[in-house]
């Protein structure tokens, strides 16, 4: 999976710098608010609200500071005033950091994710109400001996469905790739075996199978820690699957594609990299 990154300024809501910080952020909806390097907190004087907190995570919990207002601008969108979460984090291998934006600032400026061009485009309408696949209902799904089981609330809203067709997908379903459900929020449980392995890109990839059946059930991915990716296969109703896209269509086998002209779905030859970052 591809990072989508976007330019952010922030700045104290209340206390206003001369100048606004400027930076790059991951968009990153499996995660609440916007994270920040604690190493910044300073940089932004004081806040009428500062607590400390502890946040959890994929592997591990922190301690941390939520700060507020912060006035959030997003290149393209409207500035909003949120809170921040300054949090330890490890710069990238540029020596830069790559702070965090979760849904809570993206749905405040209107933003949301365009999967299959891997963008931030502008929302049509105000989010008033659970969607996902159409329905209000959770998403759920397990191993085929039912050790495993996820929920995934909402029908999957804030997520996005495809196939990947890259040579690890593959050899991973043991088929003609993989058929995925990505969600920024879901309830697992049950034991599994996981995992790990590089893609081109450098990111980490995990591979979870059930620890009795060994069916394939979720991967995550290094570039978006907080997302699951669920097998679709995996669904108690397959039927819910609504892919949009295919991916690595030039690593596909030659039995592996439908004819295009019956296809409607869009297609690229690899990882689209219309907004930086790789699979």
């Amino acid at each position: 999976m591809a990072k989508i990154v976007v330019g952010v300024s922030l700045n104290n809501d209340r206390t206003p710098l001369p100048s606004p910080v400027k930076c790059r952020a991951i968009v990153d909806t499996g995660a609440n608010r916007l994270t920040l390097p604690l190493e910044w907190r300073d940089k932004f004087g004081a806040f009428p609200r500062s607590r400390k907190a502890v946040a959890q995570t994929a592997s591990h919990t922190v301690d941390a500071e939520v700060c507020g207002p912060m006035e959030v601008t997003i290149d393209g969108f409207p500035p909003v005033s949120t809170d921040a979460v300054f949090m330890p984090m490890m710069p990238g291998e540029d020596g830069k950091y790559e702070p965090l934006l979760g849904h809570i600032p993206l749905e405040a400026c209107g933003a949301v994710v365009d999967m299959e061009n891997l963008r931030l485009t502008h929302a049509k309408y105000i989010d008033v109400k659970s969607v996902g696949d159409g329905g209000t209902v959770a998403i759920t799904g397990g191993c085929h001996c039912g050790a495993v089981r996820y929920s995934i609330p909402c029908g999957g809203a804030g997520g996005g469905a495809g196939f990947c067709h890259c040579g690890a997908c593959r050899k991973f379903s043991g088929g003609v790739g993989g058929a995925w459900l990505g969600v920024p929020e879901a309830e697992v449980s049950g034991e599994v075996v996981s995992y790990e392995h590089k893609a081109d890109s450098g990111n980490v990839i995990t591979r979870a199978c059930c620890a009795q059946c060994r069916a394939p059930v979720w991967l995550r991915n290094s570039a978006m820690p907080t997302m699951y990716v669920f097998a679709a296969g995996s669904m108690d109703e397959p039927e819910r699957f609504a892919p949009r896209v295919r991916i690595f269509c030039a690593a596909a086998a030659g039995w592996a594609l439908p004819e295009e002209k019956a296809d409607a779905m869009k297609r690229f030859e690899g990882m689209p990299q219309k907004t930086g970052g790789g699979g």
